[in-house]
């Protein structure tokens, strides 16, 4: 069982001890770099030229000390101590002195500290982590570059947009289908509502069917319906009557890339239509085209939309 919860720790002020000076320092010291904490290293000798460089430019702190055992006493004041010496005697001392007290990462032996740091991408407020609980840190590696090959290095300037104005530019946006390794060329956020919705129309269609009239006037009206709802949801809609018995193209008529259609019966009571027809007519797209999700709804029965609108129609109010 995984012993690790992942939580996202506020560093900001914190002191930060690192013993040590190599290249597994090195590596810890660029996970706190931004996170407006102070960090000072200790170490006899500095190992790494990416450590002397931020020491040259006072990004952080050096104090030039030879650790051992009976001299530990300078750690009281740190927070957060990063146990990233060659002596893992010494790694192991510090974490029983300090386990209860401080939060210890020991690059010697990981179940001798009391929290990991795992793998981490950075794309602005964008902060994504990841382990392994210390089984492969080769996993991790490449698992990592994999990851960062799928998101998008525009990322940060994304939701930079979002935040501007969360309530209108998430409304609409179908973050299901969001290609989030390609937000490049992505200028506003009105346009990746825009794009989205499109994609989401594309993939969605309604088919209205009703029982058909010989009368001329029926089309004219039922084609109206099928525009203004059309209108309304921005999904392709196309009608078809009991009376036609042309079988519906669906993959012609929506395009390959349709995924989920909404069949609507219109009908205002329930009959045979309703029992027998219409479910078979639903079942035989579902057979013809397994790779679409189709839903019927309910007719549309008596409700106090309808009273309403024949109070409205009317004018019995």
């Amino acid at each position: 069982m995984n012993r690790y919860i992942p939580i996202f720790l506020d560093s900001q002020n914190k002191n930060i001890a690192i013993l040590g000076a190599g290249k597994i320092a090195e590596r810890k010291i660029k996970t706190f770099l931004d996170s407006f904490c102070n960090i000072t290293i200790f170490s006899a000798k500095i190992k790494s030229n990416y450590i002397d460089n931020l020491i040259k430019k006072e990004k952080i702190e050096y104090i030039k000390k030879e650790i051992n055992i009976n001299e530990i006493e300078f750690l009281e004041k740190f927070d957060i101590i990063i146990c990233a010496t060659n002596d893992v005697e010494l790694n192991n001392y510090i974490y029983e002195k300090y386990k209860d007290k401080k939060l210890i990462n020991n690059a010697s032996e990981y179940k001798k500290g009391n929290f990991i740091i795992g793998s981490i991408i950075k794309r602005g407020e964008f902060l994504l982590s990841f382990t392994t609980s210390g089984v492969s840190p080769l996993f991790s590696k490449y698992f990592k570059k994999y990851l960062e090959s799928k998101i998008s290095k525009n990322l940060d300037v994304f939701l930079e947009k979002l935040s501007k104005d969360r309530k209108s530019h998430l409304k609409g946006i179908d973050f299901i289908n969001l290609d989030f390794s390609n937000l490049n060329s992505i200028n506003t956020i009105k346009d990746t509502e825009n794009e989205q919705n499109n994609l989401l129309a594309r993939k969605i269609g309604i088919i209205v069917i009703t029982h058909g009239s010989k009368n001329p006037d029926f089309q004219g009206e039922f084609d109206n319906l099928l525009k203004k709802l059309e209108s309304a949801t921005k999904y392709k809609t196309i009608g078809t009557t009991l009376l036609d018995e042309k079988e519906i193209d669906v993959e012609k008529v929506f395009g390959e890339n349709i995924k989920r259609i909404i069949v609507i019966p219109y009908f205002l009571f329930i009959g045979k239509h309703l029992k027998k027809d219409i479910p078979e007519i639903f079942n035989n797209l579902e057979i013809k085209y397994p790779n679409i999700n189709f839903y019927l709804t309910n007719h549309l029965e008596i409700d106090d939309f309808i009273i309403k609108s024949l109070i409205n129609k009317f004018g019995c109010e």
